[in-house]
């Protein structure tokens, strides 16, 4: 029996409630799942670029977390272009995230390399 490795379906994030400027460092924005077909399989994730004020982080108990990791300033930076890639060390899919003046748009764009 062979055991092949599938490619990741889909990165979902939970809703993102409008992020205020004055949003504390470390808060988390929302959770972070990735969907796939071998459960087991353990996952990494990671924003792209890493410059942005935000990270994904993996909990003790396995959940990961979109967590803010600087300051934002709405007058220098109005807009982010949030990508998150996840990673089971065969298959990357990227989702991207558009989020402008605190808030996020939910619209999503996959990419499978």
């Amino acid at each position: 029996m062979d055991d092949e490795n599938e490619p990741l379906i889909d990165i979902v994030m939970a809703t993102i409630a409008p992020v205020p400027e004055d949003q504390p460092v470390g808060s988390v924005l929302t959770r972070v799942f990735v969907n796939d077909p071998e459960k087991t399989q353990p996952h990494v994730c990671q924003v792209l670029p890493s410059l942005l004020p935000f990270s994904v982080v993996t909990t003790a108990n396995g959940t990961k977390e979109l967590k803010l990791t600087g300051a934002l300033d709405y007058e220098t930076n109005s807009e982010f272009m949030l990508r998150v890639k996840c990673s089971d060390g065969e298959f990357d899919l990227v989702k991207v995230k558009r989020r402008k003046h605190g808030t996020i748009n939910m619209n999503f764009f996959s990419t499978l390399y």
